[in-house]
C-alpha cells in the first residue's frame, strides 16, 4: 500500500535546482536549499518561489535554525563537467 504522505525536503548543493524539481515532480515538498554560486542562484529563485533559498558556503548553515526534513538531498560538483570547466571531468 502507498503512502499518502507529503514528503519535505531540503537540499545542499542544490544549484540551479535540478534535483529539488525532480522531488517537486514526485510531489516532494521542497522547504529548503542551499547554494553558493550566485548565477545558480538566480536561476534556482526563478524557477522555485516557494522555497527558502539560503545563498550561502554551507558552513554558515551550522548556526542557521533549518526547518527538519524527511528527505536531505546534496548535488554533487558540476564544475568537472561542464563547459565551463572544460570537460575535464569526463577525461580519465
Amino acid at each position: 500500500m502507498m503512502s499518502n504522505k507529503q514528503y519535505s525536503v531540503g537540499s545542499l548543493f542544490a544549484g540551479v535546482g535540478g534535483i529539488c524539481h525532480a522531488f517537486q515532480i514526485a510531489s516532494c515538498n521542497v522547504l529548503w536549499a542551499n547554494e553558493i554560486d550566485s548565477n545558480a542562484c538566480k536561476t534556482y529563485k526563478i524557477n522555485n518561489k516557494n522555497t527558502d533559498l539560503l545563498e550561502c558556503d554551507i558552513k554558515d548553515l551550522y548556526d542557521r535554525d533549518l526547518q527538519s526534513v524527511d528527505i536531505l538531498t546534496a548535488g554533487f560538483p558540476c564544475q568537472p563537467f561542464s563547459q565551463a570547466g572544460h570537460g575535464k571531468g569526463f577525461k580519465r
